[in-house]
Formats: structure tokens, sequence, C-alpha cells
């Protein structure tokens, strides 16, 4: 059972993913007896639609600039079929231009 699982697809040139967890639902029914169901991971990754795929994960150690005037700013990219949406060499932008300048 996999207890987590980030989900994305590409939109334009941003990345819209989601972080996937068991969803446990409680109701009551007409007789007052409670229930209570999870879906898991696995039956919510497979409910979702083709453009959705699997989302490498980034380390933290890879977004930390060694230099305080530049940023790191991921790149995602999609490489078309029904692989996963990896991340591209990082880009390291001067902290002005990453802020507008």
């Amino acid at each position: 059972m996999i207890e987590q699982a980030e989900y994305g697809y590409m939109e334009g040139k941003s990345l819209r993913s989601r972080l996937i967890k068991p969803i446990t639902r409680t109701w009551v029914d007409g007789d007052g007896v409670q229930h209570t169901e999870t879906e898991s991971v696995e039956q919510q990754i497979a409910a979702l639609s083709e453009e959705w795929k699997p989302v490498d994960a980034i380390s933290p150690e890879a977004l930390v600039s060694e230099d305080e005037n530049y940023i790191i700013v991921p790149v995602p990219y999609d490489q078309g079929g029904a692989h996963r949406l990896p991340l591209r060499e990082t880009l390291r932008l001067p902290a002005y231009q990453a802020a507008g300048g």
C-alpha cells in the first residue's frame, strides 16, 4: 500500500500537481449505523485521467543556492508519453531577476 504519491500535469509551462494520500470517509446510514471506508492512493491514481503522471521529487539540497545573490528555480517539463514528470536542471537566477527586476 502506497502511503502518498505526487501526481501532476503540465499546463503550458506550469506544473499543476497534488499530493495524494488515503482518504477516509465516515457516514451514518438511515438506521444510525456508522460506516467508515478508506479510498487508497492506488484507487485515487486509477481514477485520474491520462494527463496525470507521477512527479519526481525535488531534493531540498538542490534548491539551496550557494550564493545569496542567486535563487534556484526548478523547471518542470513533460517528456511525453506515459512517463514521469521530471524536473529539468534547475535554473540559477540572480535574485533581482527572479523578483521581476
